[in-house]
């Protein structure tokens, strides 16, 4: 297999050139010494082993060029001499080129803009180069290839603690943003002719799915077809997320594969077999084209392509071969796409499907069959290898890349996808008819729309009801880089142990006790978390937090606040929830201040929130702002309190909303006979006026802030200020910044107190 190793060397020449960055003739001084050591013979012949089917030296040849091909392409992104000159600079007007297809969404159209010269100060034209993303209301229709003048304010893409957005640009050559420009169409065009006939036609198509189908089902026809996914509903797309499905929404493999088919049978009964492969390949590129050229749909192509090749020149596919040449030849057109998120998932996928697939049906068929030897399960467990032990397959060696970047593990999607996939070539088929003949004959178009429509229908409303599932997916805790590499060596020690027939006895004994023990692990957890009765308060000792986690006696979490880091305090609480139950059944914001709400919006994507409650109005600052557009975003209910509002938590407590005090809202926890006043930042002298006129004695206080002065004769005698004191504290007081975070817990009628 030496395609397969120089491939491979190649992509580790990419990855080894992005940690540690070296000047391009140092990759390219190893690459021209492996060749000379090549051409040498009695080097070529001297440097040989026996495991690998190819000249030593091949392989630091491979992975200098995949390393000069990396450090050859970041060099000419090099942003110096781009637009990051004008960030933050002011207005200036800019002359440009659309040069991507428009990204067309509900409420903002996006637009990457080649520059062409930009003026600034008035009168002063200057010629400049780059890439910029340009956010406009989705009023005005924009075209590939369009020429516009923008003006407004240059800046660098924003960044955020989950997700770098500013490196996923840089990785696009793009280095500036510009927000709501005022934007002005000019006279001419540029571009590529091929591309713009593309998108013209794929815009034509995607008019007429709208035409054709009610949503949501055009939204699902154009995803699967066109590569277009901006019409899904909020919660039509969490469900596809949740439970494991959102393959189907996306251009892949499976797509390109069946169209592969379908090309290749239609035309083979046209033209020769030689002929009507070379017809599909150039079919299988336009369409790669027209869908917008995605690393997963480019993968894809490639692959059916090679397969194609394979089957004319009467070879069979090698497909590791094929999946690590196609790899690769991506990469030296794109040194950044082993970055891209769709790239990783597309590439694993496969990989888990060329190893574990076949063994999983046969072992499976094996088992059935000798069983039972009854028809019925041949046919059963060939419908099970398709719909279940392939997605199972893929999942083995997707999984670590989903955590990684996404902190959901789907429970349900072994149940979803043999649901859902045998109507998915039907679904494609009439699909892709209706919108084809549709561009001719709109009428016949229609006939086949309304044929395919119950399939798309039908796959949504599974996607919808599986969903609703409290465990359909759980959201898990932080998976670094470090677990993703002991995940992939543990899977790949074992694939190897298995191939050897006498660990097989071993490792299926392994496996049963790894099992066991995890199930163990998981329902010891369950029954730790329980409810038990008591209302139990955290109080994180983070920096700038006003955070504490309510959990109720009932059983119901409740987080009171956050703080500036989300993953600091999505640590913390880890602690203190249980790894299936990873659900806050409300959040209550009763900070006017910025930085303690600035890891809640973060924290939305990482948890399965109920409700949030609004204590203080939402636009004190922008951050409120912010979370109030993330809430509306993700779908989760907002609900204002006004003072003296009583928030009920059965079976026996009550959260009352008190008067604001320097904008900070105070609660009383009442639980049974014990009553506790959680305060703001400043000593509550007119919260405790207030509530000594309501004839409440306080059991306990809670401060939420550093340095606070707290009198020498404060009441009550158990106190707590989370943060650091500015002087020292009263007896019977404690603080978090010196003991660490702390936990009261409450009976109703006894106050204790403990710590990690």
């Amino acid at each position: 297999m030496p395609l397969f190793w120089l491939a491979l060397a190649f992509l580790s020449g990419v990855g080894l050139a992005a940690a540690f960055p070296l000047p391009a003739w140092g990759w390219g001084g190893l690459s021209l010494l492996s060749a000379a050591g090549l051409a040498w013979p009695p080097v070529r012949h001297r440097w040989r082993v026996s495991w690998l089917p190819l000249p030593l030296l091949a392989l630091p040849l491979a992975l200098g060029t995949g390393a000069l091909r990396y450090t050859l392409h970041q060099s000419a992104h090099n942003p110096t001499q781009r637009l990051i000159a004008w960030h933050a600079q002011g207005q200036v007007t800019l002359t440009g080129w659309i040069c991507a297809p428009p990204d067309r969404r509900e409420r903002v159209t996006l637009l990457t803009v080649c520059a062409e010269q930009l003026e600034a100060p008035a009168g002063n034209i200057q010629k400049v180069q780059g890439r910029v993303l340009v956010t406009l209301w989705p009023f005005q229709t924009w075209d590939y290839g369009q020429r516009l003048e923008l003006r407004g304010a240059p800046n660098p893409p924003e960044e955020s603690e989950a997700f770098s957005y500013r490196a996923y640009l840089e990785r696009r050559g793009i280095y500036t943003q510009m927000t709501y420009p005022l934007a002005r169409p000019l006279p001419g065009s540029r571009g590529n002719l091929l591309i713009a006939g593309l998108e013209a036609l794929r815009q034509r198509a995607y008019a007429l799915a709208n035409r054709f189908y009610p949503q949501p089902e055009a939204a699902l026809v154009n995803g699967i077809l066109l590569g277009l996914d901006e019409d899904f509903p909020l919660p039509l797309e969490r469900a596809y997320q949740i439970t494991g499905t959102a393959h189907i929404i996306a251009i892949s493999g499976f797509n390109m594969t069946l169209l592969s088919g379908t090309l290749l049978a239609v035309l083979g009964r046209i033209f020769p077999l030689g002929m009507a492969s070379f017809l599909s390949l150039i079919g299988m590129g336009l369409y790669a084209l027209l869908v917008g050229g995605d690393p997963a749909v480019l993968r894809a192509a490639l692959m059916s392509g090679l397969a194609l090749l394979a089957r004319l020149i009467g070879r069979s596919s090698a497909a590791l071969n094929a999946l690590a040449f196609s790899a690769a030849l991506l990469c030296l057109f794109n040194p950044t796409l082993p970055w891209e998120v769709s790239f990783q998932l597309s590439v694993m996928a496969t990989l888990g499907l060329i190893l574990y697939a076949e063994p999983l049906q046969s072992v499976f068929t094996r088992t059935l069959t000798q069983r039972w030897r009854a028809p019925w399960a041949g046919r059963l467990a060939a419908a099970m290898g398709e719909y279940v032990l392939v997605t199972l397959a893929a999942q083995v060696t997707t999984l670590p890349v989903l955590l990684a970047h996404f902190r959901r593990f789907s429970l349900s999607l072994l149940i979803a996808n043999p649901l859902i996939l045998p109507a998915q070539p039907a679904l494609m088929v009439l699909g892709g008819l209706s919108l084809l003949i549709g561009l001719l004959a709109p009428a016949v178009g229609q006939v086949l729309a309304g044929l395919a429509w119950p399939l798309a229908a039908y796959t949504n409303r599974i996607v919808l009801g599986l969903s609703q599932n409290a465990l359909a997916s759980l959201t898990l805790p932080p998976f670094e880089f470090g677990s993703v590499l002991l995940y992939y060596a543990v899977v790949l020690g074992f694939t190897l142990a298995w191939q050897q027939a006498a660990w097989r006895p071993a490792l299926r004994g392994s496996l049963l006790i790894g099992a066991l023990g995890l199930s163990t692990v998981l329902a010891w957890n369950g029954v730790l978390y329980r409810p038990d009765g008591n209302l139990h308060l955290v109080l994180f000792d983070l920096p700038d937090s006003q955070a504490v986690l309510i959990r109720a006696p009932g059983g119901q979490t409740l987080l009171l606040d956050g703080a500036p880091s989300a993953n600091a305090l999505d640590a913390q609480l880890g602690h203190y929830l249980p790894v299936l139950g990873r659900r806050l059944d409300a959040m209550l914001v009763t900070s006017p201040r910025a930085a303690p709400l600035e890891g809640l919006i973060l924290s939305l994507q990482r948890y399965e929130v109920g409700r949030v409650f609004w204590a203080t109005a939402t636009a004190t600052t922008r951050t409120h702002t912010r979370l109030a557009r993330a809430l509306d975003t993700a779908g989760i209910p907002q609900q204002p309190l006004a003072t003296a509002q009583v928030l009920d938590l059965p079976p026996d407590l009550a959260l009352t909303v008190l008067p604001a005090e320097q904008g900070q809202v105070p609660l009383l926890v009442h639980h049974g006979r014990l009553d506790l006043l959680i305060a703001g930042a400043v000593w509550p002298t007119e919260t405790l006026a207030h509530l000594n006129v309501q004839g409440v004695t306080l059991d306990g206080l809670i401060l939420r802030g550093e340095g606070i002065a707290i009198p020498a004769d404060a009441l009550p005698d158990l106190g707590v200020l989370m943060g650091q004191p500015g002087q020292p504290l009263p007896p019977g007081w404690l603080a978090t910044g010196l003991h660490g975070t702390l936990e009261l817990t409450s009976d109703g009628q006894n106050l204790r107190l403990g710590w990690r």
